[in-house]
């Protein structure tokens, strides 16, 4: 994801001052709750993330561009998450 958003920064100068905000508010509650271990605490970063996405999508006018605030569980047999479970 940071690499993905890097890019952004980097193809479109104009989305810089928005990634500078959702790094700045993203990334270190997701790295500091990991260090934690908590899941309570993990499974509300990464709902701020869900909607730190969305305002920064709304921000540049992409707000039909949506992203659920919890990630739906995988369908992957690599992951320990096989089809239809």
């Amino acid at each position: 994801m940071e690499k993905m958003i890097k890019r952004v920064a980097q193809a479109r100068p104009k989305r810089a001052v928005s990634v500078q905000i959702f790094n700045g508010i993203v990334f270190p509650a997701l790295y500091s709750t990991v260090k934690t271990r908590n899941w309570g605490k993990f499974s509300q970063a990464v709902a701020n993330t869900g909607a730190q996405c969305m305002a920064c999508h709304a921000r540049e006018g992409f707000s039909f561009i949506t992203v659920p605030s919890i990630p739906p569980k995988p369908s992957s047999i690599v992951l320990g998450f096989p089809e239809g479970s």
